[in-house]
């Protein structure tokens, strides 16, 4: 039990130190469309294509048609 609450504190001492501090500046709206752009512009710069389809996302999903990838 000991063992748990030294890892507890060694993996979060950030957030134990300073809890008013966010871990990650970046917002989860940010997050959230970072990873797309992300995978737009690796897709474009690797494979010369503007995806249709985003594999990645649970077992696939719409990536042109999804107005939050904001492709066009």
């Amino acid at each position: 039990m000991i063992i748990i609450l030294v890892l507890v504190i060694v993996i979060y001492h950030q957030v134990i130190l300073r809890p008013t501090e966010m871990i990650y500046p970046a917002s989860d709206i940010q997050g959230i469309f970072y990873f797309e752009k992300i995978f737009l512009k690796e897709s474009i710069i690797n494979f010369h294509e503007i995806p249709l389809w985003n594999p990645y996302s649970f077992s696939g999903v719409p990536f042109l048609a999804n107005p939050s990838a904001a492709v066009l």
